[in-house]
């Protein structure tokens, strides 16, 4: 927190980062820079563990995603997010992480389509 966001007389405010991109994590922080906050940045590990599945370079997007997906709908689930990368992720009916996978995201899909096919825009 800068120093003028020490001084002024307002309640703190708690962000919880999700993010698997450091560049992207700077602009936040530095985006909040003047704001006095708290910027918790999550792990993996703070929605599932080894035991129940959580491999060490699952990306912590993934993991909220899935751990999201389980309280809103319960398990087995499988959770599909779309961003940069396209993730599916899925949990038995034990809540337990059984696989998943990445791909590109849809940006990267349309634009190789476009350039590596003679018949699509």
């Amino acid at each position: 927190v800068s120093a003028a966001a020490a001084k002024r007389k307002i309640p703190v405010i708690s962000i919880y980062l999700v993010s698997s991109n450091p560049a992207k994590e700077a602009k936040i922080r530095f985006m909040f820079r003047d704001v006095p906050v708290r910027i918790f940045k999550l792990r993996n590990t703070d929605f599932f563990s080894p035991e129940q599945g959580l491999y060490p370079t699952m990306g912590v997007d993934r993991a909220a995603v899935l751990f999201a997906a389980k309280q809103q709908y319960g398990a087995p689930v499988l959770a599909i997010d779309g961003g940069t990368a396209m993730t599916y992720s899925a949990l038995n009916k034990d809540g337990n992480i059984i696989g998943g996978g990445i791909s590109p995201g849809c940006k990267v899909r349309l634009e190789s389509l476009h350039q590596n096919t003679g018949a699509l825009p």
